[in-house]
């Protein structure tokens, strides 16, 4: 996992330079901002989908789930901006605070725990939102 976590921030430290910016302020964009838009617009447009193509079929179990998981997922992803939003800084240290305190709750370790949020869950929830909208 420490290669992993340690290629991920490789990563960032490479973006800090591209964008001639610090590693808090890439980090915050990057694993909350970018990530966050790209799953909030997923999550609407499986919600549009749902709406579009259940129109006519009524209000059934499924269409309720897709709704609620759209949801769910567009409102986490209003909190974690809100939660960590500027200054970028203090998104930062509030972030690593979080998970700090997260990870010791869970008995795991910080890179493990970042890794199931910004690498894992990120990619299982993007594409089971391509897999309902397809």
């Amino acid at each position: 996992m420490s290669r992993l976590f340690n290629l991920c921030s490789d990563f960032l430290v490479f973006l800090t330079k591209v964008f001639h910016t610090d590693y808090k302020r890439i980090s915050v964009w990057v694993n909350i901002y970018a990530q966050g838009f790209v799953m909030f617009a997923a999550a609407a447009l499986l919600f549009v989908v749902a709406l579009v193509r259940n129109n006519t079929d009524g209000l059934s179990a499924v269409l309720w789930i897709q709704l609620v998981f759209a949801l769910l997922q567009m409102v986490v992803v209003v909190w974690a901006c809100w939660r960590y939003r500027p200054p970028l800084d203090k998104a930062f240290d509030r972030c690593y605070i979080d998970l700090e305190r997260l990870s010791a709750r869970l008995h795991i370790s910080y890179k493990l725990l970042n890794i199931l949020i910004f690498i894992v869950s990120y990619l299982i929830l993007l594409f089971l939102d391509i897999f309902l909208i397809v």
